[in-house]
């Protein structure tokens, strides 16, 4: 009876086999990739999706147009990839059994990632982690000061109309008593001495005794 091996995506995981992010931060980690920053951009591009595979597929693809240009990037991303699974490779060696019943919970124990011991860019992971929260914060933080700019902004413009509001009224104060000021002007004298001295408390008129 032949005996079939099924693979597939995360299918180590059940031995504490790393998942695509923890193969991320190990390579990021790995001396190969820390002496050449254009490998550290190339698995930045590729993270979100594709990983290192895509990252590898782009790099031998270069190499195969212009090999003498990019042997070097080509051999250290191999060469960091073979460093990584010799670990996963080393950890899996020291697993007490291969049964599905003799899985324990990758968040219960240690998994081949932390078995591996001290892997370049043990603390990267959490470092994702951290700026990961703390992206998230920074976003919130720019739509409370978008918020805060457009508010700003009505003020302002609320503030502008106002002015022109008040304006327009002194302007209006200031017309409608030049007409009345003009008004006096054109009454006759006796009226308009009536009209500006007026009389005593008494309510006698003036020069009666």
């Amino acid at each position: 009876m032949p005996h079939l091996l099924l693979l597939g995506a995360g299918f180590s995981r059940n031995w504490g086999g790393w998942l695509a992010a923890e193969a991320f931060e190990y390579l990021l980690g790995c001396p190969e990739v820390t002496r050449d920053p254009s490998l550290a951009q190339l698995l930045w591009r590729y993270q979100p999706q594709g990983g290192f595979e895509s990252a590898l597929a782009e790099l031998q693809s270069a190499y195969s147009r212009d090999p003498r240009s990019n042997e070097p990037a080509l051999m250290g991303l191999q060469a960091a990839i073979k460093r990584m699974f010799a670990d996963m490779n080393g950890a899996f060696m020291e697993s007490a059994g291969w049964e599905f019943q003799n899985h324990i919970p990758v968040h219960g124990r240690r998994g081949a990632a932390e078995d591996a011991g001290q892997r370049p860019g043990a603390s990267i992971f959490c470092m994702l982690e951290d700026l990961d929260a703390l992206g998230a914060k920074l976003d919130e933080l720019k739509s409370r000061v978008r918020a805060l700019r457009e508010e700003n902004q009505q003020l302002r413009a609320q503030l502008a109309r106002a002015q022109a509001d008040g304006e327009a009224l002194r302007s209006r104060a200031t017309a409608a008593m030049q007409r009345i000021d003009a008004l006096l002007d054109r009454l006759p004298e006796p009226e308009r001495r009536s009209e500006r001295a007026p009389s005593s408390l008494t309510g006698r008129p003036e020069g009666e005794h």
